[in-house]
């Protein structure tokens, strides 16, 4: 009979991105204001470009760090 609750693996994974998540926070909003300010200051395609590979790269270390730890 299998059961319909959460297993560890949920649990561990749950845990994982809540910690990926927290510590992406500070780097996120840093990116937010340095997107608004470039994008005052050298227009909005630039704002996007930096915003875009700043997600790009978060997005990459978050998922390394899941491998990391998954093997």
């Amino acid at each position: 009979m299998t059961g319909h609750g959460p297993t560890h693996a949920d649990t561990d994974d749950r845990k994982l991105l809540t910690a990926l998540a927290a510590c992406c926070v500070g780097p996120m909003l840093l990116i937010i204001v340095l997107t608004a300010v470039l994008g005052l200051a050298l227009g909005p395609a630039a704002a996007i470009t930096l915003g875009a590979v700043a997600a790009g790269v978060c997005v990459a270390v978050m998922v390394q760090h899941h491998r990391r730890h998954g093997s």
